[in-house]
């Protein structure tokens, strides 16, 4: 997989990058997880055309009504038309053209599209098992917890492998603890692995952020990261909460909620830098 000039910042491209980069050493050992390659490696090249396409619109005030999202869709969809992934991610939009939405709300319902594609193909659990490291090498480790959404597991991973390819381990909730529908254990549960995280990570998505009501005011953030953000404490630091955010292109991105978060730069040493 070539990515010869990838600037390495945290995006969406950037984490779906890092996950397909991944698994390309294990692409021929097992079906799925070839499977699981080929679409985070799709969804890296497919975000990251609509990312410079946002980022010429940010930079160069582009006019919105001159950027056609469904035409650009068609023709990245074009370049590869035996990929089913893209010809339904393409027919999803162009179904949804009527609703005549901006460019960065079309982009967002592309999102929305990819998230719901990985979800009815990955076996993340098999990925999973197959990134799992040494506990001895963990408990090395500085701990980040993470606060996101369920819907986000693709980009879980990718920041997960983030972290411990700079030496950190985060933890990821799903990953590393069995399922439970009690509110109860689950919270026991949390509170149990926080003892041991040193920072604290939110992702801001689309997911894991709400408009309350209709479309406008303030965004919301769901209630399972509102409490895993009120309840974590570290005696080893009281400046140790962050985000990482994927609202770059949005127009709404506030949340009061939140203003005491810094925003994560990068990853140093296993901790995180703003």
């Amino acid at each position: 997989m070539e990515n010869n000039n990838i600037e390495e910042q945290i995006t969406r491209s950037y984490l779906y990058f890092v996950a397909a980069r991944y698994l390309e050493d294990y692409k021929n050992d097992d079906k799925e997880i070839r499977l699981a390659y080929k679409l985070f490696y799709d969804a890296y090249m497919l975000t990251k055309y609509f990312e410079d396409k946002l980022e010429d619109f940010r930079q160069y005030k582009t006019v919105k009504h001159d950027m056609n999202f469904y035409g650009d869709m068609e023709y990245f969809a074009s370049k590869d038309r035996n990929n089913i992934y893209l010809r339904e991610l393409n027919h999803n939009i162009l179904f949804d053209k009527e609703n005549k939405n901006d460019y960065v709300q079309s982009y967002k319902n592309l999102l929305k599209g990819i998230i719901k594609y990985q979800k009815a193909n990955i076996n993340f659990d098999k990925i999973v098992n197959n990134i799992k490291q040494d506990e001895q090498e963990i408990k090395k480790r500085p701990k980040t917890f993470l606060s996101y959404a369920y819907l986000d597991k693709g980009l879980t991973i990718g920041l997960f492998l983030y972290f411990w390819l700079n030496g950190g381990f985060l933890f990821v909730d799903w990953m590393w603890t069995k399922k439970s529908k009690s509110a109860i254990d689950i919270k026991e549960n949390i509170s149990e692995h926080m003892k041991y995280c040193v920072q604290f990570l939110l992702l801001k998505t689309i997911n894991s952020e709400l408009l309350p009501y209709g479309k406008t005011g303030s965004l919301q953030i769901r209630q399972w990261c509102a409490w895993e953000m009120g309840h974590f404490y570290s005696p080893f630091s009281k400046d140790n909460k962050f985000y990482v955010s994927f609202y770059r292109y949005a127009s709404t991105s506030t949340n009061t909620f939140t203003d005491n978060l810094k925003p994560m730069c990068y990853i140093k040493d296993g901790f995180i830098n703003k």
